[in-house]
């Protein structure tokens, strides 16, 4: 496992300057409803979060999730990082299309509702953006980023109780252009605390234009 201080990718640069790049192995996903788990959870008062996230750490509290097998070398280096109290923001570089990095989250986010974290991550909520929700709702790209805006004013206003985690999050960007680095930029000076997961074809494609 390698870590960097900085990222080609604009995204994972916006996200953290402490990327961790943790190759993980081929595993299935498990599926789960995450409905129940939207509007539970989490001691802060939301409006955006539950109808474009959904609460794992929730999910998990109530037995509605089954992590999926991941390697655990991955899981509790991206813990200790999580567990920072700077440089807190990892990126899972993930060529299974979120598959590995969604099984390395829902572990940290059963360990959290089993109490199996260091005490900076006891009670912490992980919520994962419904980017399929988010679009589906929201076909013009100012709308989208002002929902987003919204969602990360949620997770910055717990004050470090909500961690959000953004799948394939270079999507999020193609969907909706430049103004998501900035929404992003602008919550990270606010303290977001999050993760986000991106293949290793759009790290790396991203650091030759960076060159």
């Amino acid at each position: 496992m390698k870590l960097k201080t900085t990222s080609p990718l604009t995204l994972a640069i916006t996200l953290s300057l402490l990327v961790a790049q943790i190759p993980l192995s081929q595993l299935a996903i498990a599926q789960t409803s995450g409905n129940k788990a939207r509007r539970t959870g989490s001691k802060v008062a939301h409006k955006a979060l539950p109808k474009f996230a959904i609460n794992l750490t929730a999910l998990a509290q109530q037995g509605l999730i089954v992590p999926a097998p991941a390697r655990m070398a991955a899981v509790e280096r991206t813990i200790r990082i999580l567990s920072n109290s700077t440089d807190h923001n990892p990126v899972l570089l993930d060529e299974t299309g979120g598959a590995n990095s969604n099984a390395v989250v829902e572990n940290i986010a059963q360990k959290i509702a089993t109490n199996e974290v260091p005490s900076s991550l006891r009670d912490k909520q992980i919520w994962k953006l419904d980017i399929a929700a988010l679009v589906a709702n929201f076909r013009v790209s100012k709308d989208a980023v002002s929902k987003l805006d919204a969602i990360l004013a949620e997770i910055t206003s717990s004050k470090g109780e909500d961690i959000l985690y953004i799948d394939q999050i270079a999507s999020v960007g193609a969907i909706y252009g430049d103004d998501v680095e900035s929404s992003l930029r602008t919550a990270l000076q606010n303290n977001l605390h999050c993760m986000s997961a991106v293949t290793n074809s759009d790290y790396e494609a991203n650091n030759n234009e960076e060159e």
